[in-house]
């Protein structure tokens, strides 16, 4: 897995002591990681206006033009895959940070501790966000799905329709291939046809043509499979206990 981070901060200094500590983390992590620099969060917003995602950025507050905060909450707007940790001087924006899911809000002078401190609790969310989530995006929003709240996807001209609990559907432009190779890793979601994709804990009635979600949506079932569905169902809610045989 390659980790994507940034650092931005307008004093070289502290930006010389960050780069460092990066690098000595990267030759003892088991990622393979890439790091950026930027002296402002103009620049870094430009780097990231143009399609580039990153895991994590280090931001300082007090950069020229765009102060952090606000850079932050600019990206945060369409991402929220991105994680934040604010490195400064005074805890003074400290709340605000709370705005854009900041993992940590690191008063200088930077230290060994507090940098191993902030990592741990970004590899804890990164884990946590790649086990649990679905990260998909079009051309202007990153989206971390919770794969426990994606009832089905379906393919409809070009473009994937995540149907998520208790919101509208995500439209992405992405193929079905692309998202099967996500989900034939996660036990609960079985292809019913080819078009649909369906999140098991989410059905409510299997019938021979169609399966009935608990949101009432109505998805097909291909005719050659619904034994094989009706199988994989019962083993699945078997497995968790819903279910004995």
């Amino acid at each position: 897995m390659l980790l994507k981070i940034a650092l931005c901060d307008s004093n070289n200094p502290e930006l010389d002591i960050l780069e460092n500590y990066i690098i000595n983390y990267t030759n003892k992590s088991n990622h393979a990681i890439t790091y950026d620099k930027f002296m402002t969060s103009t620049e870094l917003l430009t780097k990231i206006s143009s399609g580039y995602v990153y895991d994590l950025i280090f931001l300082g507050i007090f950069t020229p033009v765009i102060n952090g905060i606000d850079a932050a909450k600019e990206i945060y707007t369409s991402n929220k895959v991105t994680k934040f940790i604010f490195v400064t001087s005074t805890d003074q924006y400290a709340v605000d940070s709370y705005s854009v899911g900041a993992l940590d809000y690191i008063i200088k002078p930077l230290n060994q501790k507090k940098f191993t401190r902030a990592m741990s609790r970004f590899e804890e969310s990164y884990k946590e966000t790649n086990s649990n989530g679905i990260i998909v995006r079009d051309s202007k929003n990153i989206f971390n799905i919770p794969s426990h709240s994606l009832l089905y996807v379906e393919i409809l001209d070009h473009y994937l329709m995540y149907h998520v609990s208790n919101s509208s559907p995500i439209r992405i432009r992405q193929t079905m291939a692309e998202i099967e190779e996500k989900l034939s890793q996660k036990s609960n979601f079985i292809k019913t046809h080819r078009s649909f994709i369906v999140n098991m804990d989410h059905i409510s009635k299997i019938e021979s043509s169609c399966i009935t979600m608990a949101n009432g949506d109505k998805v097909n079932i291909s005719k050659d499979k619904y034994k094989t569905i009706m199988e994989a169902y019962i083993n699945y809610k078997s497995e968790k206990g819903a279910i004995t045989i």
